[in-house]
């Protein structure tokens, strides 16, 4: 079942939802993160502010990747598409001896 939800639901759902329950619940957490920012030493909010900027580029990047993969994608059924349609006209115009010829390469009788 967790495959599933994993699997069909898109990322931007789940943090939407994340955002929604943070911004629902903010009168109770922001008081101790406000705390808890404010007693880390310097060189642990920088830390903190790097892995947020390595997770955010990450996410950017594997989107950009994504939409060059689907756009590979689509250029590659576009040429599929093509060359299915110059196959079968290449069919639709063989005359019946061509076809006969032809079949004869695949089947075995």
């Amino acid at each position: 079942m967790f495959n599933w939800l994993l699997s069909f639901i898109p990322w931007w759902v789940y943090a939407l939802g994340v955002a929604i329950l943070l911004a629902a619940t903010i009168p109770i957490w922001m008081p101790i993160a406000r705390g808890i920012w404010f007693i880390l030493p310097g060189w642990a909010r920088v830390a903190l502010g790097g892995v947020a900027l390595a997770f955010g580029t990450y996410f950017m990047g594997a989107n950009k990747a994504l939409r060059a993969e689907r756009e590979r994608q689509r250029q590659r059924d576009a040429r599929a598409l093509e060359t299915r349609r110059k196959s079968d006209q290449d069919f639709d115009t063989a005359t019946d001896a061509q076809k006969e010829k032809e079949r004869e390469k695949w089947y075995r009788d």
